[in-house]
């Protein structure tokens, strides 16, 4: 359970889980912290051994590096091996993450990358490296050029950037942006909220609530944002008209034409986008 939930080992430590266990089987003696610390060490050098065993005999590994920043703002760099077997079935590990405390320089990710290749005897065997389009993963991947090492950009990522530029053009950014700022002027006025509630449960609609997009996940913008926004256009426009609720200046600058409501081109182009997108992911 720890593992496959990604539990913290101090769960075996917790009142409300030691009355559950005690509760379903009052003699059984949960493991202590230290023990379950020791068992899951051995279960991961026992699976890295298995592990490597299988990699030996692969002949030739891609590698996909994905650079992210944890809630506590440590920087970590995951390195996951793919090959086939003999009977051409694909397989994806994940062999590593990496602290990455230095500064993040081409050199130092090229340093790291280099000491998951040679800890796990991947030499000889890359045939080339995914990663995203930053300049300094990018630039480190070109190092390893010399031994026939390709660099192949994630082609979901470059999508997204391109999608990012597309949205930021003007026939796209004036909607956005004040689609954006309505749902922003109900989610932050309890008021407004309560008469968004109140009008739903009046004309005994499905109960729903405006949702704000996200900026580094832009298909959001469709299926959170502007979906939700034209499910709720009715009651957005009759709740948004009432002056005691927005006052004539922030309707004016909030307000959507009924050519900005009828505009699918918007919805259908990230909707396309998106189709796109999670082929990458099949």
């Amino acid at each position: 359970m720890i593992i496959v939930d990604m539990l913290p080992f101090s769960t075996v430590e917790n009142k409300g889980f030691r009355s559950l266990i005690s509760t379903i089987e009052p003699l059984y003696t949960i493991p202590s912290r230290k023990s379950i610390t020791t068992r899951i060490e051995k279960m991961y050098i026992d699976k890295s051994q298995s592990i490597r065993n299988i990699i030996e005999n692969i002949n030739y590994i891609s590698l996909t590096t994905d650079g992210w920043t944890s809630t506590a703002i440590d920087s970590y760099l995951t390195f996951t091996v793919h090959y086939f077997d003999d009977n051409w079935k694909l397989y994806s590990v994940t062999l590593s993450i990496e602290e990455i405390q230095e500064s993040h320089t081409a050199e130092n990710l090229k340093d790291s990358i280099m000491n998951v290749i040679e800890s796990w005897n991947l030499n000889n065997k890359i045939t080339g490296i995914s990663h995203d389009n930053a300049a300094n993963i990018s630039n480190a991947v070109k190092l390893f050029y010399d031994q026939d090492i390709y660099s192949n950009r994630c082609a979901a990522h470059t999508l997204q950037l391109a999608v990012k530029k597309c949205l930021d053009l003007n026939t796209c950014r004036p909607l956005l942006k004040t689609a954006s700022k309505i749902v922003a002027s109900f989610r932050q006025s309890s008021k407004r909220t309560y008469a968004l509630e109140n009008y739903l449960v009046e004309k005994s609609c499905k109960k729903l609530n405006l949702v704000q997009s996200c900026p580094t996940r832009w298909n959001s913008t469709l299926d959170n944002m502007l979906k939700r926004l034209l499910e709720l256009r009715s009651a957005v426009v009759v709740i948004m008209s009432d002056r005691t609720l927005f006052n004539s200046k922030i309707a004016k600058d909030q307000e959507l034409l009924e050519e900005d409501w009828e505009n699918r081109n918007t919805c259908y182009f990230i909707e396309t986008i998106k189709n796109s997108n999670n082929s990458f992911m099949c």
